[in-house]
């Protein structure tokens, strides 16, 4: 399938994908920020002497003149809003961009093949059936890049996996082991 893919795209098209994919890994750390960014604040609820302990504690205490827990978890929260806006936002974004490149090269796709059935000759036309033609033109046009679109779409959502599954493997790997071994089996 890959190289069908590489068949029909040109390399404007080809670099348009890799700048997506980038912004694909792009999204993926900011996906694996936000949730990163739960556990300290379930950290400091469980534990309000994690504040003498931990040296980024101490340091964002200083830095913002926190004093008590309520504080930590109030500017922590609200730092993990921040990030689960600026995730959104970003995320819509590359959404648009992804939609917008696979609808506007499946219209320049179909209106490339159009342009080469209208070039053929006569004797063409008056042998084929013009159902085929127009499915041709209009659905495998529009497969072939809801394919690519698809591709994406998976790609995004297993690099996401991938990225929070080696999160949770460095953060603590034992749980992590056994609720997969439980999943797997």
């Amino acid at each position: 399938m890959l190289k069908k893919i590489n068949y029909v795209m040109n390399t404007k098209q080809k670099v348009n994908l890799l700048i997506l994919f980038i912004m694909i890994f792009i999204g993926s750390a900011i996906e694996l920020l936000s949730v990163a960014g739960v556990a300290p604040i379930v950290t400091l609820i469980t534990d309000e002497n994690a504040i003498n302990e931990n040296e980024i504690y101490l340091l964002m205490g200083r830095l913002l003149g926190l004093s008590d827990v309520r504080q930590y978890v109030l500017a922590l929260s609200l730092g993990l809003m921040f990030v689960y806006i600026i995730k959104n936002l970003y995320l819509i974004f590359q959404n648009q961009l992804q939609y917008r490149y696979t609808y506007n090269n499946q219209r320049s796709t179909a209106m490339v093949l159009f342009d080469f059935y209208l070039k053929k000759e006569y004797l063409y036309h008056t042998n084929t059936n013009v159902s085929e033609i127009t499915r041709n033109v209009e659905i495998d046009a529009a497969r072939f890049w809801d394919t690519v679109l698809y591709l994406m779409q998976l790609s995004m959502e297993t690099i996401v996996c991938a990225v929070l599954v080696i999160y949770l493997i460095i953060s603590d790997w034992k749980s992590t082991i056994s609720i997969l071994f439980v999943m797997v089996c």
